[in-house]
């Protein structure tokens, strides 16, 4: 109903500046609602991320935000609010990378390792969007930072470019057996 969702939004935007509301969000996300709503409260952290998580006094509070949108994006099933976790976390990596937020590469390359291709896809679509927001900031006192990262993901990047080449060449090895979707989204 739009004149629900539209009074949910309204209320949510005059609590925005309150303690607690980024975990309120993230609570609504992992939440059983119904996708539409919990979507709504993944908008609502991305824009609170941009505009005031650097100004949140609560440390506790931004840490527990990380570590929730971290050790938890895997478990979401739902493609669309995967994307919106992605850019959550991107958004945050602008503000609090690399002085404050430590974990997000090391999770991240951890994830990108394994053999799961489910948790290879989604870690890939998160570094992708990190990658973008991070390089196009401008600030001197992060390129030591993005020059250590570049020289820890570039062998990661190219031992899974390796691997999608090596499956897919062997799916096209045997025609009678190629599965297209896999080869798809492969690459």
């Amino acid at each position: 109903d739009p004149n629900v969702r539209k009074s949910a939004t309204e209320e949510l935007m005059n609590i925005k500046n309150c303690c607690g509301y980024p975990s309120a969000l993230l609570n609504i996300w992992q939440s059983s609602q119904p996708d539409t709503l919990r979507e709504i409260a993944l908008l609502q952290f991305k824009n609170h991320a941009v505009s005031n998580f650097a100004h949140t006094n609560n440390a506790q509070e931004k840490e527990h935000c990380k570590h929730v949108l971290l050790n938890t994006y895997l478990n979401e099933k739902s493609e669309q609010l995967s994307k919106q976790i992605s850019q959550c976390i991107a958004k945050l990596s602008r503000k609090e990378w690399p002085r404050n937020w430590d974990a997000l590469f090391k999770i991240l390359t951890h994830n990108l390792s394994g053999d799961d291709m489910h948790c290879m896809l989604r870690s890939a679509l998160i570094l992708s969007d990190v990658l973008a927001e991070i390089t196009s900031m401008r600030m001197p006192f992060q390129q030591p930072a993005i020059q250590a990262l570049c020289d820890e993901l570039i062998p990661l990047v190219f031992k899974l470019w390796s691997k999608a080449f090596q499956f897919a060449f062997s799916l096209l090895d045997s025609p009678q057996n190629c599965d297209y979707m896999k080869l798809y989204q492969c690459l």
